[in-house]
């Protein structure tokens, strides 16, 4: 039996994002830098390329794997961890620290950063 139209996994991760987003398939279209026919493609097929997931899971702030396998895994991670997918990893340890530190730990460290010189301001770059 044939698919109903746009009643796939992809378009029900996708209405539900677009929805919670409050934006339209003309705006993923526009962030994902298709047309809104591939959005219409990728919602009645459930099939889209790697690299257009991407941009769509970008734009719809979802993982990418919840793009290519929708209903697998739960679609949307906190946004702190979305967040984190694009920090490496001493940035990850470094918030780690952060988030487990008091708050005045986090004062201190807060105060330090804003006094922290930038590197182009440093007489020796690290790595020379």
């Amino acid at each position: 039996m044939k698919t109903p139209l746009n009643d796939t996994a992809l378009a029900d991760l996708i209405r539900t994002r677009l929805a919670e987003l409050g934006q339209t398939q003309k705006w993923l279209a526009e962030q994902a830098d298709v047309t809104p026919q591939a959005i219409h493609h990728w919602m009645k097929t459930g099939q889209i390329a790697s690299n257009s997931a991407r941009r769509v899971a970008l734009a719809l702030q979802v993982t990418v794997d919840a793009v290519l396998n929708p209903g697998t895994q739960p679609a949307r991670d906190r946004e702190e961890n979305f967040q984190m997918i694009w920090a490496n990893q001493r940035e990850r340890q470094l918030l780690h620290w952060f988030r487990l530190s008091s708050e005045v730990g986090k004062q201190i460290a807060e105060s330090a950063a804003k006094g922290a010189p930038k590197l182009d301001d440093l007489p020796i770059r690290p790595g020379d």
